[in-house]
């Protein structure tokens, strides 16, 4: 292990981003998109404030039976972008930190934080092309199953797009200036509730698919006597001392408890260390209670937990740093009985979970495979979207 101030003390930047990617992912996925023939045209409202977008109504990827338009792109890549900036709010960040100023377009910004793509478009547009290819192949596994939108499917739909306009409403605009305010001239409310009615139609196809997994206590038993190394959890306390350090580790190495543990991780993190209370605090509950933990987190200090027993204590070098890592296992390796969210064992909540997991890409794999996707990635990825 690193020393301890680079694991337990500093901001790790790409654990930080991997958030912010996720929460953006989470909150859009509402945001997916259906086609369908239209003879609408483009909304005549201008747009106003940053947003200046003005597209024709362009098919751009499609499977047999569903379809998303460049408008519900530009829908959907400005809910990422909506998202993102949320989280990053969250966080006390603004965009102009990750050099995402006011009014300029994502297209003309190299993307600081991947770098497997060159501009912030073509970072949101990754994003939104698998979300869009998940979301169409889904579909087309419901269209197969028979599965479609019922009247409490469209009904809360129909909310969801009243809140819209009750916030248009709130803001003294128009229902229509407000959304070409929000996600450019070309979309328009008929776009949002056909976003809305695929990735609801998606989701009801996940339920199904998840529903009807092989749950049964035979199941779930067969699953975890194939995986149980996978499934079984530890409990461990762990902290790490830097180089020169070893008499502050052998000191902790000599308690019995997880209690003594705990206290004396404090002292030395704010006698020895002079960290703050509020940074132990961080510490504590970020890095020295490890909770179940899996076999697969395959390093020497989750080597040493899983052949534990309860109370055992190690020391462990690295003989490149210096530093030394001291762990004590609180619950040895064993069937994680503690009861789950939903109120079951926390083992069979993880199988249920992997069963369910297992039909979906069942599910999707044969859905994506009698339906492929197609897609125009050159008008996909040319939209201009302005932050």
């Amino acid at each position: 292990m690193p020393e301890f101030g680079s694991v337990f003390h500093l901001i790790n930047m790409k654990k930080f981003i991997s958030l912010i990617i996720l929460s953006a992912l989470l909150f859009s996925f509402a945001a997916c998109s259906s086609y369908k023939d239209s003879t609408e045209s483009p909304s005549s409202v201008a747009p106003s404030g940053n947003i200046a977008v003005n597209l024709p109504d362009t098919k751009v990827m499609y499977t047999e039976n569903f379809s998303v338009t460049d408008k519900m792109v530009t829908y959907q890549l400005y809910e990422l972008y909506f998202a993102f900036c949320e989280s990053l709010k969250s966080y006390g960040i603004s965009p102009e930190d990750f050099g995402i100023p006011e009014g300029s377009s994502l297209s003309d910004l190299r993307c600081s934080v991947d770098d497997s793509v060159n501009t912030w478009l073509e970072y949101f547009a990754n994003q939104a092309e698998y979300s869009f290819t998940e979301q169409l192949v889904l579909c087309e596994g419901a269209a197969k199953a028979g599965i479609s939108l019922d009247d409490e499917d469209e009904a809360e739909i129909e909310r969801a797009l009243n809140e819209l306009y009750e916030t248009a409403r709130k803001s003294g605009k128009a229902e229509n200036a407000y959304i070409a305010e929000l996600y450019g001239g070309a979309v328009n409310a008929g776009d949002i509730r056909d976003a809305m009615e695929l990735s609801c139609l998606a989701e009801k196809y996940l339920t199904y698919v998840q529903n009807s997994a092989d749950l049964s206590e035979k199941a779930l038993e067969n699953y975890y006597a194939m995986h149980s190394d996978d499934i079984d959890t530890v409990d461990f306390l762990v902290y790490v001392f830097a180089s020169g350090q070893d008499k502050y580790a052998e000191a902790l190495a000599s308690f019995k408890t997880a209690e003594e543990f705990l206290k004396y991780t404090k002292y030395h993190a704010t006698s020895v260390q002079r960290l703050s209370e509020e940074d132990y605090k961080e510490i504590k509950d970020g890095s020295i209670v490890c909770e179940n933990v899996h076999k697969k987190d395959n390093d020497s200090v989750t080597e040493f937990a899983f052949s534990a027993a309860d109370g055992e204590v190690k020391l462990i070098k690295d003989e490149k740093s210096g530093a030394v890592t001291v762990v004590m296992v609180t619950r040895a390796k064993s069937r994680n009985e503690a009861p789950s969210a939903d109120g079951i064992p926390m083992w069979e909540a993880d199988v249920r979970a992997e069963l369910s997991d297992e039909a979906v890409l069942r599910a999707t794999e044969a859905a994506a495979k009698e339906y492929p996707v197609s897609i125009d990635r050159q008008e996909f990825y040319s939209l201009d979207i302005k932050a």
